[in-house]
């Protein structure tokens, strides 16, 4: 047989030990694992709306920067084109002034949204992540249980640490 062909048949050997190891035997450990899974896309989503949030802001941001700079470019030109007067100069100051602020309180308007829709996403996400580990406890527990009951030397264990704690709670005693 080739070194080619060996590797062929290694290497499918192990996808399919692989793929006999993902599925576990018993119920609770594939409950436990999915409630794992659903934290786990529970967490994806979180960060996905974090980082498009983010992004909104920034392009909010920047818009408002770039409408700004052009603003005091404008303003900048009108001074400079006419210095004297003083009426026009007066009122393109305040004119740039007006849009500043209304840039500025559109500003705030978009991060006050997204603050309060963060807020709700976040009670959202830990509500979620909480019934998920919830249940995830409990099928690990039951897990837990259905693996110990499974195994041989389970009874042998329990009795040995009963002695253990009979023998210490005497001596206890005795020393008292």
């Amino acid at each position: 047989m080739s070194d080619t062909a060996t590797a062929t048949k290694a290497t499918g050997a192990k996808s399919t030990d692989s793929k006999a190891k993902s599925k576990p035997a018993n119920p609770e450990m594939q409950r436990f694992l999915d409630a794992l899974t659903a934290n786990q896309s529970v967490m994806w989503e979180a960060m996905e709306s974090a980082r498009k949030r983010g992004i909104r802001v920034n392009n909010v941001l920047a818009a408002t920067f770039a409408e700004s700079q052009e603003d005091l470019t404008g303003l900048a030109c009108t001074l400079a084109l006419s210095p004297r007067d003083y009426k026009g100069n007066f009122t393109a100051v305040v004119e740039s002034l007006t849009k500043s602020q209304s840039r500025t309180m559109d500003l705030f308007k978009a991060l006050l949204s997204e603050q309060t829709q963060s807020g709700d996403a976040t009670r959202k996400i830990a509500r979620e992540l909480y019934d998920g580990s919830k249940e995830a406890t409990t099928a690990a527990i039951e897990a837990g249980k259905a693996l110990s009951a499974a195994n041989p030397l389970t009874e042998s264990v329990s009795k040995a640490f009963a002695g253990f704690k009979k023998a210490a709670t005497a001596a206890r005693e005795a020393m008292a």
